[in-house]
């Protein structure tokens, strides 16, 4: 049903889906919930992307009106409103808002001899040697899928804006971060090495920690130190 739905530009309605040969024969139609009714608005981003949708079932055939469309519509972009506050929308990633409240909210509740990584990424050096602004956004989408597979136990994997990308994550021996990264970069791109974007790391741990925001101005620091000493050498390739 939401399969449809994502990719519609307008409110996806099934009134029977008995009678509909879509889905009368869908699992969900057949046995509970005995899906009859569906409808569903595509959650629509500013930059024009379905991230989700909105749906409402009945185990009853029906139908909506048109104040009632005009309403499931409105209750979509207030989803969206409210989602976009946390989302990247150039990457699909968390924001600085959302890891903020992602870290602050995992500190809170950690181990005292846990220790979570901080992992600094700059990608300003890749992103130079991208020819256009097509193969840029498709680099990042790439790279973003990348880190989600790769970190998918991370607390949060953030887009800080520019190239600068950052990755909350609890310190495990077991699971070193520089592999995961390493197959991050490779699948990214089988000519990307760990060392051409790997700032560092900074350690966390409950016992030294004050707020994500204070930790996020130290981040802010060495990105900018890092961006300078960038500087001289992609002018020289220019």
């Amino acid at each position: 049903f939401c399969g449809h739905a994502i990719l519609s530009d307008d409110i996806f309605e099934v009134q029977d889906a008995l009678q509909d040969p879509r889905f009368r024969d869908n699992p969900l139609v057949e046995s509970a919930p005995n899906i009859r009714f569906y409808a569903g608005a595509p959650l629509n981003t500013p930059n024009n992307q379905n991230i989700g949708t909105l749906c409402i079932i009945d185990n009853s055939p029906r139908h909506l009106n048109e104040d009632e469309r005009v309403m499931l519509k409105n209750l979509a972009d207030m989803v969206v409103d409210d989602m976009v506050r946390y989302i990247d929308l150039a990457t699909g990633l968390d924001n600085r808002i959302a890891l903020i409240a992602a870290g602050n909210n995992a500190l809170a509740r950690s181990r005292p001899d846990q220790t979570f990584l901080l992992t600094l990424l700059n990608v300003t050096s890749v992103i130079s040697k991208q020819p256009d602004t097509t193969r840029i956004n498709d680099w990042r989408d790439r790279f973003a899928s990348h880190l989600h597979d790769q970190f998918a136990h991370a607390v949060s994997i953030a887009h800080l804006g520019s190239d600068q990308y950052c990755i909350l994550h609890e310190k495990h021996c077991s699971l070193p971060a520089e592999e995961m990264l390493h197959h991050a970069c490779a699948s990214t791109d089988p000519a990307l090495h760990r060392a051409d974007i790997f700032l560092g790391d900074l350690d966390i741990r409950r016992s030294n920690f004050v707020a994500m925001e204070d930790l996020l101005r130290d981040a802010d620091g060495l990105f900018f130190r890092d961006k300078r000493a960038l500087l001289p050498e992609m002018d020289a390739k220019h």
